[in-house]
């Protein structure tokens, strides 16, 4: 509990949601005024957006300008995610503008970062099945704790240098993501071409086998974790975190991986669909339906045809052969092994799988330190919004 008053964010700021002008009407895009989407909330301070609306466009939809200084959350499907406006802008109707009424009382900093605090307590708040979203009479409904403005100000600086290391973190990741790529392309060429002239062959010829994983429910108990469609990520990289588990002595010996087997996210929605990763652990672990254990030949490596599965030409190639059903995109082991690829001597594919680990234990080195940063960013958070940094303020005061 905050030892600063609250009140409500109703009453600090006026709480408005923005709209989408009808695209059939060419006049209302391709303006000057810039239209938030969620995807431009990423980087948490907004000075550009990807697309523009007209005048026109803002006086025919419920699309509102939003003042710099408003924060922004967004409210349908994608629950709680903020950002601050450093130019006046719209948004789309996905997104509530909090604009404060009072700048020498409330910092809008301050308010994203206590909003961030918070996004478990507006998810438990959501409503509706389709697309769970909160409303605005939620929104002006809860309560924010507020101290002075130099107590702001000190929250402010503190999780925002926790925030940018972070963010070096995350960038040095994603240059190594790039790396692994470029050197895919550099020892085999582009893929749509083959400028090598490597022989052409699918990947069933490649593999030794391709098995669906268990249906079998998993459960937060048991001594076997089961890997599942969101332990595969984008990346190309299997991740522990969230697991389910179910009891060793129940599961076959078909629905274990090992070390150097591949997995193929069969099922998701149509973004996500064939994410590809190889599971690199020492413990074998069982895997869910919604994906495919792809094990090589001893001709081939196993780093060499998930990279491919991750190249983007590959992505298109699976994205045109999905077939949809109720939003959920699916590509089965069958139609997997037909796809076409080369195949380089297995020398070459060896020397690409120990650069590969090697990209990988610098991987495994900065998502560790991002782990702790990011378990010393909710702890600083935590006290931050329970006022347990003022004693810190007070003695940085002192003569």
């Amino acid at each position: 509990m905050s030892i600063w008053p609250e009140f409500s964010l109703g009453s600090l700021c006026t709480v408005r949601s923005g709209g989408t002008p009808a695209r059939a009407n060419p006049d209302h895009f391709n303006g000057d005024i810039p239209w938030v989407k969620i995807g431009d909330m990423l980087q948490g301070n907004i000075t550009d957006t990807e697309e523009k609306i007209t005048q026109l466009g803002m006086r025919n939809s419920s699309a509102k300008l939003f003042p710099a200084g408003t924060v922004l959350i967004s409210i349908f499907a994608t629950i709680g995610r903020t950002a601050v406006l450093e130019v006046d802008a719209t948004t789309n109707q996905a997104i509530a503008g909090l604009t404060p009424i009072d700048a020498q009382k409330l910092n809008p900093a301050y308010l994203r970062r206590y909003l961030d605090s918070i996004v478990a307590t507006l998810e438990g708040k959501a409503q509706g099945v389709a697309q769970i979203n909160i409303n605005s009479s939620i929104l002006k409904s809860l309560p924010v704790p507020l101290p002075s403005l130099e107590y702001q100000e000190r929250v402010i600086d503190i999780l925002d240098h926790i925030d940018k290391l972070r963010a070096k973190r995350r960038a040095a990741i994603t240059l190594l993501d790039d790396l692994a790529r470029s050197i895919f392309i550099d020892l085999f060429g582009d893929p749509s071409r083959n400028p090598k002239g490597w022989p052409m062959k699918v990947i069933g010829d490649l593999l030794e086998s391709a098995s669906y994983g268990t249906s079998a429910k998993a459960d937060l108990a048991g001594d076997l974790p089961v890997l599942r469609m969101n332990n595969v990520t984008i990346t190309g990289s299997v991740d522990l975190a969230n697991l389910k588990y179910m009891q060793r002595d129940s599961v076959s010996e078909r629905y274990l991986v090992y070390a150097g087997d591949i997995l193929f996210n069969r099922t998701n929605s149509p973004e996500l669909v064939g994410k590809t990763a190889v599971y690199r652990g020492s413990d074998p672990l069982a895997y869910a339906g919604y994906l495919v254990r792809l094990r090589t030949n001893k001709e081939n490596d196993p780093e060499y045809v998930s990279a491919f599965l991750n190249t983007g030409y590959a992505k298109r190639v699976l994205r045109n052969m999905c077939k949809s059903i109720v939003g959920m995109a699916n590509i089965n082991a069958r139609e997997i092994q037909g796809v076409s690829i080369a195949q380089p001597p297995l020398k070459l594919q060896q020397k690409f799988a120990a650069l590969t680990h090697k990209i990988e234990s610098f991987r495994h080195i900065h998502r560790s330190h991002l782990a702790e940063l990011d378990t010393l960013f909710a702890a600083v958070q935590h006290r931050a919004f329970r006022g347990e940094l003022q004693n810190d303020l007070v003695e940085q005061s002192k003569p």
